[in-house]
């Protein structure tokens, strides 16, 4: 936090006594009935450094082609956002954080599931569905961007990949 000290005078501290270790601070004279104001100028790191996340993700095609199983590995440091949701149409089922299951959870403003995350390091599994346009994948699902992703896709016996368009976007 960054506050503004206001009410008492301030004092040298290199004259007022203090102890060596304490002289490098600001030093304020109270008195009887002073009163010392904080005002908070300005909470957290105003410009943080943006999210480093790598995301690993398999895909299994359901053997009618109607959607997909989907396992994403998210990894990474946090440093602004300490909420990951999913975007449509993926749907979250099973999230672990470093190992615990976490509850999927959906705000009233928002019709996005996720999961609340209050560390930097992050360790996210993810188990979900995606079931509405088989044709068609997002490349993420997550409202976060990644700087390192990598997929694969695990095809039912009998299906075979003809073509794969717009695998760099």
């Amino acid at each position: 936090r960054l506050v503004e000290i206001s009410g008492p005078p301030v004092v040298d501290s290199g004259q007022s006594g203090l102890p060596p270790e304490w002289q490098s601070w600001p030093a304020y004279r109270m008195t009887p009935g002073t009163t010392m104001t904080l005002t908070v100028q300005r909470q957290g790191n105003p410009s943080p450094e943006p999210n480093r996340l790598t995301l690993r993700r398999e895909l299994w095609l359901d053997f009618d082609g109607g959607g997909y199983t989907l396992k994403d590995e998210l990894t990474g440091t946090l440093s602004q956002g300490w909420r990951l949701e999913t975007t449509p149409p993926l749907k979250p089922g099973r999230v672990l954080i470093n190992g615990e299951p976490r509850l999927v959870t959906q705000l009233d403003d928002a019709d996005h599931p996720g999961v609340e995350v209050r560390q930097g390091q992050l360790a996210l599994v993810a188990d979900s569905r995606l079931e509405d346009d088989t044709h068609t994948l997002p490349a993420v699902g997550w409202n976060q961007n990644v700087q390192q992703l990598s997929s694969r896709l695990h095809l039912p016996p009998g299906w075979s990949l003809l073509a794969a368009f717009g695998m760099d976007s």
